[in-house]
């Protein structure tokens, strides 16, 4: 086997195969430090503030990569109503905010620890 193609193998396993689509190690790394930190922003925000509110929605749906029909359907509400809370024209009461905090908050670490989980394995299997 000629040294090309030899590193054409190592280029090819670098790449780990994400819901659809490749993905570096280092992309990889990056995104768990994206949502790590995006974690750590989501749970230092001040429910009771109606300014804050709609930008953890907003940071959730950029780290969870996901839809306003898609939150509202795990959050049980019309797609319209977290159109309206995003956009600062209506949000829900403060008891309710907790909960969707909560919802936000055990998402995004499943995220990390499902990408986590990957990159180990990543690991075992490369180091091997």
């Amino acid at each position: 086997m000629h040294i090309n193609s030899l590193d054409n193998v190592v280029e090819r396993v670098q790449y780990v195969h994400i819901t659809g689509c490749y993905m570096t190690v280092q992309e990889i790394d990056a995104r768990l430090e994206s949502l790590r930190s995006g974690l750590t922003e989501i749970q230092s925000f001040d429910l009771t503030s109606d300014e804050e509110f709609p930008k953890m929605l907003l940071l959730a749906q950029l780290l969870l990569e996901i839809s306003d029909q898609e939150m509202a359907d795990a959050l049980s509400v019309s797609r319209p109503t977290i159109n309206r809370w995003t956009n600062k024209r209506n949000l829900p009461y403060l008891a309710m905010r907790k909960p969707v905090s909560t919802w936000i908050s055990k998402r995004v670490a499943e995220k990390i620890r499902s990408l986590d989980a990957l990159a180990h394995s990543f690991y075992a299997v490369a180091g091997a």
